[in-house]
């Protein structure tokens, strides 16, 4: 029942940013980096980082780069949160968080300085696939797109 509700979790909210990738990048070489974000919908940094830093990035690299989102204040996105937390051994919790790679990034400050070099570092080297958290399960078609 657990792996269920966290993939219906995932499955609704992975499409809230990921929807954003139709945008101008271009898929020609099949290199693909792919993130996850933790947010709250009450969190004001979490907005900052959803309205105002993924969106030129997602336009920019179009299909290269997917994000996915958890809702933490889900059942669902709250348990695949606390999973990423033991897997990653996450100390300083706060969203938003967003894993790349292996590399993990909290909050408006270090998401915007850091991730734009790590989509960079991903793309020359051939791409990042979802990150290892346990519990997360993506959709066939997301992985596709």
């Amino acid at each position: 029942m657990k792996r269920c509700l966290i993939f219906l979790c995932v499955v609704c909210v992975l499409g809230l940013v990921a929807g954003c990738s139709d945008g101008g990048g271009s898929d020609s070489d099949g290199t693909v980096v792919r993130a996850v974000l933790f947010y709250s919908p009450t969190c004001p940094h979490c907005q900052e980082v959803k309205e105002n830093v993924l969106p030129p990035l997602m336009n920019k690299y179009g299909s290269q780069l997917q994000i996915g989102g958890a809702d933490t204040s889900t059942p669902g996105g709250q348990a695949l949160y606390q999973s990423a937390i033991d897997y990653f051994g996450i100390q300083n919790r706060g969203v938003p968080t967003l894993i790349i790679g292996d590399v993990v990034l909290i909050g408006s400050i270090e998401i915007p300085d850091q991730l734009p070099g790590l989509i960079e570092k991903g793309m020359s080297g051939g791409g990042l696939d979802w990150p290892a958290i346990p519990g997360l399960v993506v959709p066939e078609e997301f992985s596709s797109k």
